[in-house]
């Protein structure tokens, strides 16, 4: 009786969880099977005529605000041809340069008569635009110091003031402009309980490259507001598009002689923020001797928020914020039947179902002089007409209602078999 019983209970579980679950559109469509009906945004554009195997696709903000930032919901269709296309890498390069890095020996360190910490290391001669990264032996500090230059690392000539710290293992630099010495010597005065040591020094060298500079600045709109149970002031600054592309952002002050350390945050609601930097800002009294920006990996967030550390201090005043943005593009491939004419490109998303589409364009991305490619903008969206929206998921029994007729009598049958047969037993 218990093995009836258990079989009974079996069948009807799986005729139930089968009528809940349903046979529903799946998580991630077959690209195989892809249909144009799945999106709900598209837009045409025509690509010039061109001979060249590819195009670049830019993508601007309030179109990619609708899209997945990583673009796995973008297809391209040029007649019946689906294009291949693969999303270029964000260039983050400072003033298009590119930098190399090389470490400093250290000659001379120690402590001096008055207390305060020195170290000496031998530059070899400065060019133009160079820094100098100083790694101390802890983190996180912030520590003011004194610079000083020497060709013969005897006689010292006092250069500036600088500030330099170190957070969550990221450091500062210091900016070498105009300086020239073969000797660089840098003193400071331990803050109250620490013994900081120099641990490392690095010359920060600029290379130029060819490569365009495509990113831009621009002032974003922002709120402020107060925690004072943190002691706080949180800055909320706007890009005004979901998914906007941003890499580095500009504090806009006329405070003097204030040091804070702040934590940027990123959303696209509003709602969940998400760590994404944190470091220090800072104003000295002297010329030269600050720091109010910082530069972060690409992130795509709406909302930008910096959260400042005030502790003891009156907030900060902050009069804007600049923001460096990115635009997104994508190589696309040109196929073979439109080279040297143009190409009525229809492009179609929003289908966040979507598998993720694999072409073997990204592969040659690198190997590609991406500046002698045309570059064409899709700058609008419209409904697709042709859009149907995903039915509500329905139990299958509820699509089917013989089935569950039919697995009821099933269950009849198998339950008056085994008892007939143990029945059977019983009496022989």
């Amino acid at each position: 009786m218990k093995r009836v019983l258990f079989l009974s209970a079996v069948i009807l579980v799986v005729f139930f969880l089968s009528g809940q679950t349903g046979l529903s559109r799946t998580g991630a469509a077959d690209v195989k099977n892809l249909s144009l009906e799945d999106f709900p945004y598209m837009s045409e554009q025509t690509v010039p005529s061109d001979h060249n195997s590819f195009f670049i696709l830019e993508i601007e903000p309030p179109v990619f605000g609708t899209m997945t930032p990583s673009l796995r919901d973008l297809r391209l269709f040029a007649g019946e041809h689906e294009l291949g296309y693969a999303l270029l890498p964000v260039k983050t390069y400072d003033r298009t340069i590119l930098r190399e890095t090389k470490r400093l020996e250290v000659i001379n360190q120690g402590v001096l008569q008055d207390g305060r910490y020195s170290f000496v290391v031998l530059t070899g001669g400065i060019e133009k635009n160079e820094s100098i990264k100083v790694k101390l032996d802890q983190d996180p500090y912030l520590v003011k110091g004194t610079l000083y230059g020497s060709n013969d690392s005897r006689s010292w000539q006092k250069l500036r003031t600088v500030t330099f710290f170190s957070i969550d293992n990221q450091y500062s630099e210091i900016p070498l402009s105009g300086i020239d010495y073969d000797y660089l010597k840098i003193d400071f005065q331990q803050p109250p309980g620490e013994m900081l040591a120099v641990g490392e020094v690095f010359l920060i060298s600029p290379v130029e490259i060819k490569e365009k500079d495509i990113s831009s600045w621009e002032e974003a709109p922002f709120e402020m507001d107060r925690d004072e149970h943190y002691r706080e002031s949180i800055l909320a600054a706007d890009l005004l598009y979901g998914c906007r592309l941003s890499s580095e952002w500009v504090l806009g002050t006329s405070e003097k002689g204030f040091h804070r350390q702040v934590i940027m945050e990123g959303s696209n609601s509003k709602e969940d923020w998400e760590f994404l930097w944190s470091t220090y800002v800072y104003r000295g009294v002297e010329p030269g001797d600050e720091k109010l920006s910082f530069s972060y990996e690409p992130v795509h967030y709406r909302y930008l928020r910096l959260r400042i550390i005030d502790g003891d201090s009156e907030p900060l005043p902050v009069d804007s914020v600049k923001v460096r943005t990115h635009p997104v593009r994508v190589l696309v491939k040109r196929p073979s039947a439109y080279e040297g004419t143009a190409v009525d490109l229809r492009a179609y998303w929003g289908d966040e179902k979507i598998g993720a589409p694999f072409y073997d364009v990204g592969e040659l991305v690198d190997s590609l002089d991406l500046g002698n490619y045309p570059v064409v903008f899709l700058s609008r969206k419209v409904d697709n007409l042709d859009y149907r929206p995903p039915k509500p998921d329905t139990p299958l029994t509820e699509r089917y209602p013989f089935l569950l007729t039919l697995g009821l009598i099933a269950a009849v049958l198998i339950i008056a078999l085994i008892l007939y047969r143990n029945v059977k037993q019983v009496n022989s």
